[in-house]
């Protein structure tokens, strides 16, 4: 749900920003272009048609400074109109909630747990059509204390990815499988479906399976799902 902080009530056309406007969604900022600070960031030149809803034309919008992706911006013609900006891409201003993508989808998954009363999700990557079609994921626990057995080679591989774990890290279980177009049957049959942008889905695939091989080898499996855990501190 998109919640409007501008001026304009009446959407008449879809809920889109205006000039001045920020709207805020649950995993999306949506902010007109003339409320972009354009000397902080820049657009990548590649322009891709999405084919979600209505086809729009958009392009990648990066930091100046560090070169992260941050979001899309949106054409009209050829002048950008809006910038859909992702939340897990920017620094959160609070002390509670730690900064790093694994935090960012465990609170997701938390928020969503708590709104579906369901621990089990099919999440499908968002206005794309790649050939990864996402993950079926089963909350199992969310208060877990961990420590770190990985190697050094593996952790510097974190590191990378969205830092390293400490013996202080909280974290939740869960069993995770690939999804497939095929029919959900058994335990996924009432799952809920909770999308994400690609890089985020991906960045969840590696992060898992390099939880898992933390685990001894007897413990990597259950209900025909491997297990791992997302840290959340």
């Amino acid at each position: 749900t998109l919640l409007c902080h501008g001026t304009h009530t009446k959407m008449v056309n879809g809920c889109y920003p205006r000039p001045g406007d920020c709207l805020v969604g649950e995993q999306e900022l949506w902010v007109a272009w003339d409320v972009v600070n354009s000397s902080q960031v820049y657009i990548d030149s590649t322009r891709d048609v999405e084919h979600a809803g209505n086809a729009r034309v958009t392009a990648s919008v990066h930091c100046h400074r560090c070169r992260n992706n941050l979001g899309r911006a949106v054409y009209k013609g050829d002048q950008v109109e809006w910038a859909i900006i992702w939340k897990h891409s920017i620094k959160t201003a609070s002390k509670e909630t730690p900064y790093h993508l694994e935090s960012y989808v465990a609170h997701e998954l938390l928020d969503a747990s708590t709104r579906h009363v369901s621990y089990r999700f099919i999440i499908l990557p968002r206005g794309t059509t790649s050939a990864f079609r996402g993950i079926r994921l089963w909350m199992m626990g969310g208060d877990l204390n961990i420590s770190s057995s990985l190697s050094g080679e593996i952790n510097q591989v974190l590191a990378h990815i969205g830092g390293t774990v400490s013996e202080n890290d909280k974290a939740m279980k869960v069993l995770y499988t690939k999804h497939s177009d095929l029919s959900l049957e058994g335990i996924w049959a009432d799952a809920d479906v909770l999308s994400l942008p690609l890089d985020l889905c991906l960045h969840l695939w590696l992060t898992l399976q390099l939880s898992s091989i933390t685990l001894p080898p007897s413990k990597r499996y259950a209900q025909n799902c491997k297990v791992g855990y997302i840290r959340y501190s």
